[in-house]
């Protein structure tokens, strides 16, 4: 291989590379995106919950087994 033809090699894998690495990139980001968006409606939801006076008096009500109060310990001790 002539060293003018390794340099167009060496040039193609870049771009392959870097299309690759972009494309990781965006979802990444996306990814990102996604999680702080849900993580904001989630804390508007606790917030709502929270001013709720029978939160407390209705134990019983569970959402995916947790109780209000439950969810909000779970939140906070992720949240540290």
């Amino acid at each position: 291989m002539s060293i003018g033809g390794k340099a167009a090699s060496d040039s193609m894998w870049w771009q392959r590379w870097k299309g690759v690495v972009e494309d990781e990139v965006r979802v990444a980001v996306r990814t990102g995106m996604d999680a702080v968006e849900r993580g904001t409606k989630l804390e508007d939801l606790v917030a709502d919950c929270n001013e709720q006076p029978a939160q407390f008096a209705t134990p019983w009500v569970k959402v995916h087994g947790r109780t209000m109060y439950e969810w909000s310990l779970y939140l906070r001790s992720t949240q540290d």
